[in-house]
């Protein structure tokens, strides 16, 4: 029985994160969470490429991707020799 009522605490944390960074993302263009890193929006311009079955050529719209940079301290601690 607890471990349901975590989980359904953790899914709740997890709505509420992901909504926040959303509402971030929306409003600046970008979010940052000190010491985890920084989701903002990159623009992909079109491109073409080509279908793998027939050889075509189609063009890929523009987009807009969110893209997320980990930060200095987070890299560090993951990438260090000694935990």
């Amino acid at each position: 029985m607890l471990q349901k009522k975590m989980l359904t605490l953790n899914n709740e944390f997890t709505k509420e994160l992901i909504f926040v960074i959303m509402r971030g993302i929306r409003e600046t263009g970008s979010y940052k969470i000190t010491g985890l890193g920084q989701f903002s929006i990159k623009d992909v311009p079109e491109r073409q490429g080509r279908h793998p079955r027939t050889g075509e050529t189609i063009t890929f719209k523009a987009k807009k991707k969110i893209v997320f940079k980990i930060s200095g301290v987070l890299k560090s601690a993951v990438f260090a020799e000694e935990l």
